[in-house]
């Protein structure tokens, strides 16, 4: 089963654990020690651990949380693994509750104890306060220290006689949180807030509610026996200055209602902000070919709005387009493609010329036959002198039939996009901020 073992600060006996100190025992053939999945907390100035008398057989010490000043052990030969040293994040350690919370150090850094070739030195029960247990099941990778985060099943073992372990018990993920700097009458983003049922029966949750400049939405209604529900916290401060409050949490568990302290503080000048950056700020490409890139937006200070993207610079013959247009901050990041597309320079529209079709074609044998006969009328200078002016003028209509034969044909190139280098401007706006990007393309 897995301790909690916690020494005050006015404790004579520095040692926390002393082992064969009254020597060894006939009616004790194995006298070895598995000190295994525990926590350690010191609350003096010193001390150790764990001492094993001179002689004794190797101690094996894993998986255990020291907690406090001290020397883990005294025994040169002791079998140490994954121990963890420190504060490990405890729910309320003031409060003596040294369950995990959600960002513990401690969370999935165990290792299989294995066993003694005799029994398994894995953990199935972990402490219920004041003085019970229940069970314990593995989330994950097995957690260093007496608690499996979120893995306490409510049901005390089959021989257990307190009566503590029935009904809904509360654990939470923190007792307090602080936010960072926040611009007065803006929203930061949320910090969550687990509630955890470690008990074995339902936990009905009334009421859950926020004080001061900050609010909560949460999921939480009936929380069955080792389940968990999320409250999350947002601070939106209304004033300049350290700001305060409570989240405070009606249930049906001993202890109702909880609550955790929140603490956050208001700014005047704009602490929020995002910032716009591209994996890779060039390229080459051949006129017709797309050039494309991607955009990387991330906010700090809780920045938590709507960026508009535009794209500016592109030249004749080409489309700058940025996708999507906006992009949410409410995750605190985002990513959106930029695509440059340029036009080929090759044919373009045809043009026409004229030049004269081959005479050498059957509607025109007929012609030729009629210029010779007008040509002997104009050498006549008496006998067919009124037929000259019919003769002249037949002439040029035969010419000027003659010039009509043409065919097109394709001169023209058409234009793309010039070669060149262009800087792209890439913008980002969100309200009265606004970020940009260049981007280069080389366009051969």
């Amino acid at each position: 089963m897995s301790s909690e073992i916690e020494q005050g600060p006015l404790n004579d006996n520095s040692t926390f654990i002393a082992y064969l100190e009254e020597g060894t025992n006939p009616g004790n053939p194995n006298e070895q020690l598995f000190v295994i999945n525990n926590t350690f907390a010191n609350d003096a100035s010193s001390g150790t651990f764990i001492s094993p008398a001179p002689g004794a057989s190797p101690v094996v010490i894993k998986n255990n949380i020291f907690s406090g000043p001290g020397t883990i052990t005294n025994q040169a030969s002791a079998v140490q693994s994954n121990n963890f040293s420190g504060n490990a994040g405890f729910v309320n350690a003031a409060g003596y509750d040294y369950h995990l919370t959600s960002g513990s150090s401690a969370i999935n850094a165990g290792a299989d104890p294995g066993s003694n070739g005799t029994f398994f030195l894995s953990s199935v029960f972990q402490y219920v306060h004041p003085a019970c247990a229940e069970g314990r099941t593995l989330v994950g990778t097995i957690d260093i220290g007496a608690y499996e985060f979120n893995g306490g099943t409510g049901i005390a073992p089959a021989n257990g006689t307190c009566s503590t372990a029935t009904g809904p018990l509360v654990t939470l993920s923190s007792s307090s949180l602080v936010f960072a700097s926040q611009q007065i009458n803006t929203t930061s983003l949320g910090q969550a807030l687990t509630i955890t049922n470690t008990g074995n029966a339902s936990l009905s949750v009334s009421n859950i509610a926020a004080s001061g400049d900050f609010t909560q939405t949460n999921n939480c209604s009936t929380v069955a026996a080792g389940a968990s529900c999320t409250i999350t916290v947002k601070f939106v401060p209304t004033v300049v200055g350290k700001r305060t409050g409570t989240i405070t949490v009606a249930d049906s568990a001993p202890g109702s209602p909880h609550s955790v302290s929140l603490t956050g503080t208001g700014s005047s000048a704009p602490t929020s902000d995002f910032s716009v950056t591209a994996t890779s700020g060039s390229a080459t490409i051949s006129a017709g070919q797309t050039a494309s890139f991607t955009l990387n937006l991330a906010s700090s200070g809780g920045f938590n709005q709507t960026v508009a993207l535009t794209c500016g610079g592109a030249p004749t013959s080409s489309t700058c387009t940025v996708s999507p247009t906006s992009v949410s901050m409410a995750s605190g990041s985002g990513t959106a493609q930029v695509n440059f597309q340029t036009t080929a320079r090759g044919a373009a529209a045809p043009e026409s010329t004229s030049k004269w079709e081959n005479p050498a074609r059957p509607e025109w044998l007929g012609l030729m036959l009629l210029l010779v006969f007008l040509l002997v009328v104009l050498t006549q200078r008496k006998r067919f002198r009124g037929l000259r002016f019919v003769a002249v003028s037949a002439l040029l209509l035969a010419i000027g039939c003659g010039s009509t034969g043409s065919q097109s044909n394709t001169t023209q190139t058409g234009l793309g996009t010039p070669a060149g280098t262009y800087n792209l401007t890439i913008t980002g706006t969100a309200g009265s901020q606004a970020h940009t990007t260049n981007l280069t393309v080389v366009v051969n």
